[in-house]
């Protein structure tokens, strides 16, 4: 899975899903950033049942230590996300390590099995799950979270403004651009 750094303390987020195993939490989790490798602890879990349950699949992380050169991801108000707006995600596509790619928001608020994601277009594959989704200014607008399998173009990120909301209901300051 992918994550990015939200602030200079050492927090970062990913998804639940990518943190537990059978709804568990991981007891050893490795994050690479900034040409290392290091631990990582769990601080939160926005949902419990490893993101298939009710809550929103997001995880909050600390980690060991944050590198040197290590760039923190500024933070988009999601009230001025607008659908047609050209976006890129990256991640660790599919565990080849750094990956981008491009495309549009398709819908900001799309219900998706009762939960409120933003859709896009970027390919999304297995181990983009947690990465950011960045507007053209270079600020997250969402968490990547999902796609539909045997669906080209109908792929999913949790947006920044639940996002946002997450990390301060566990205590984490954030600047919001």
């Amino acid at each position: 899975g992918s994550g990015f750094l939200i602030n200079e303390r050492g927090y970062l987020i990913s998804n639940t899903h990518v943190v537990t195993n059978n709804s568990r939490p991981c007891n050893d989790i490795r994050v690479r950033m900034a040409g290392q490798e290091m631990s990582a602890r769990i601080i939160a879990l926005g949902d419990n049942q490893g993101g298939h349950g009710s809550g929103v699949d997001l995880a909050l992380l600390e980690l060991e230590h944050v590198p040197f050169n290590s760039k923190v991801i500024q933070l988009a108000n999601f009230e001025n996300v607008r659908i047609g707006e050209n976006v890129y995600v990256i991640g660790n596509s599919m565990g080849y390590g750094t990956c981008i790619t491009g495309g549009i928001v398709s819908d900001k608020k799309r219900n998706v099995n009762g939960k409120m994601l933003m859709m896009t277009d970027c390919a999304i594959n297995g181990g983009n799950s947690g990465g950011p989704i960045f507007n053209e200014s270079g600020l997250a607008i969402g968490v990547i979270v999902s796609s539909i399998r045997d669906a080209e173009g109908m792929n999913f990120a949790i947006p920044m403004d639940t996002t946002i909301k997450f990390i301060k209901e566990n205590g984490i300051f954030v600047k919001i651009v």
